[in-house]
């Protein structure tokens, strides 16, 4: 999911210019009112004065070329031991496959390093239990589902205390991060079928 916005227009003399409402000077910005100039439309540059950062990419390879860059930067997960993990491998293996120069690609890549970043997701649904324990003297219990995401850092010290689950969720999750089910009453199998969105930018993601 991407918190951004682009566009591409066509700029004077059938040129191209880049704009986006979250940055400024994208491909070279002119300054002083003056549009981006990309190279090779240099018509517009005075004599004697050399455009600023401004690219021969095709407008729709360009944008390509930064959602792969912001893909590779954003990721998330961990590769297959089979997989390259190195994000400059990754970096070095695009560039030559879109053909870009190191200019061009120094040019982009500033420009992906400036965007927000996404926010990432956990969508988790909660579908049944069988055969929990029950805890009402009529014999049954009325069930709920606690989630939240534990990080490492919140993981107890002793493996024991796994077991008490409710009360890990309660005791190292704060409690605006934590889910709940609805009740269902006196059943020893409950069903939910309760999908929730968990947001994962509340922790440091590598």
């Amino acid at each position: 999911m991407l918190a951004r916005d682009s566009w591409w227009g066509p700029g004077r003399a059938g040129c191209w210019e880049t704009g986006d409402r979250d940055r400024q000077g994208a491909w070279g910005a002119g300054g002083k009112g003056h549009p981006a100039n990309p190279r090779g439309c240099t018509e517009h540059v005075p004599t004697g004065l050399v455009p600023h950062e401004v690219l021969v990419v095709p407008p729709q390879l360009a944008l390509l070329y930064e959602e792969v860059l912001y893909t590779i930067r954003h990721r998330l997960g961990k590769p297959e031991h089979h997989h390259v993990a190195d994000s400059q491998e990754l970096y070095a293996y695009v560039q030559k496959a879109f053909g870009m120069d190191a200019e061009e690609h120094s040019i982009i890549m500033q420009q992906v390093k400036e965007l927000e970043s996404p926010i990432f997701c956990l969508k988790a649904t909660v579908k049944e239990a069988k055969g929990i324990l029950g805890k009402d003297v009529s014999g049954f219990s009325d069930p709920y589902c606690l989630l939240g995401i534990e990080t490492k850092s919140q993981e107890p010290a002793h493996p024991d205390h796994k077991k008490r689950m409710k009360a890990v969720v309660k005791d190292l999750i704060p409690e605006d991060q934590i889910h709940r089910t609805q009740v269902i009453s006196q059943t020893l199998s409950p069903v939910w079928d309760e999908t929730f969105i968990l947001s994962l930018n509340c922790f440091a993601i590598a």
